[in-house]
């Protein structure tokens, strides 16, 4: 008995067999790449302190926030300053949870939030209506 394969029986394998070697390789370098670790608290932006006892976090508004973290001192209290500069993206459209702020941000200029003292450890996050972009202040 003799078995015949054809020119087009053997591409297909070939094609498949290239297919299943780049997955595995994909795979293999992704499971490869090495844990991504937190930055210490110690170097990311900090909140700027003010001479009436508050502090001030500035984020920029445009495709994104930045800083995308910035790091403020608990029990103190915060205003947040959201400034944009011919942004016209959904971050204009701007949403803190924890402190009950929703709205649209103007094309340009500077957006102030309030918000009260945080205990240690509270993270408060701003997010773009459409879940694209974030930011974090995180009290410590």
């Amino acid at each position: 008995m003799q078995v015949t394969i054809s020119k087009t029986t053997i591409k297909n394998l070939t094609l498949a067999l290239g297919v299943l070697i780049l997955a595995i390789l994909g795979i293999w370098l992704i499971s490869a790449r090495p844990a991504s670790q937190e930055t210490p608290a110690n170097d990311l932006p900090q909140a700027e302190a003010q001479a009436d006892g508050t502090q001030v976090v500035q984020v920029t508004a445009k495709v994104g926030y930045s800083p995308a973290v910035t790091v403020a001192k608990a029990d103190t209290p915060t205003k947040l300053k959201v400034v944009t500069n011919n942004t016209y993206d959904c971050s204009i459209a701007l949403t803190v949870p924890a402190v009950g702020y929703r709205g649209m941000l103007p094309y340009s200029g500077t957006t102030e939030i309030d918000i009260p003292p945080q205990k240690a450890g509270t993270e408060i996050q701003g997010v773009c209506t459409m879940g694209m972009y974030r930011f974090q202040i995180k009290f410590i």
